[in-house]
């Protein structure tokens, strides 16, 4: 969280301090998300794209005849969210790297 709080071009996860968090996903909201998960990709990272399709929007609900102006926050999100690395054995090291290559993206 702190090696990426400054970058304008993603919005991290928000909890409260007096909260802790026990992660099984680490989702983060990113422009250009696919154009990063490449560049994460050709650095020998893995992220993950967990819900490509909003949910109202997926075929299963199509019956509904829901329009993107029903759901305007998870339309506007499903082309963003991308899961970073994160399991129990990951490194400090690894964290760092994977936070240095996504501010590398975004700065260059």
């Amino acid at each position: 969280m702190e090696l990426l709080k400054g970058l304008p071009q993603i919005e991290l996860p928000v909890f409260d301090n007096n909260q802790n968090p026990c992660w099984h996903l680490f989702v983060i909201r990113a422009k250009k998300r696919d154009s990063l998960a490449a560049y994460l990709k050709d650095n020998n990272i893995t992220t993950g794209i967990h819900y490509p399709i909003a949910l109202p929007f997926l075929k299963a609900y199509e019956h509904l005849n829901s329009h993107k102006k029903d759901y305007p926050v998870a339309y506007n999100y499903q082309d963003k969210l991308i899961s970073l690395p994160i399991f129990p054995e990951i490194t400090s090291e690894q964290v760092e790297y994977v936070c240095a290559k996504i501010c590398e993206f975004y700065n260059n």
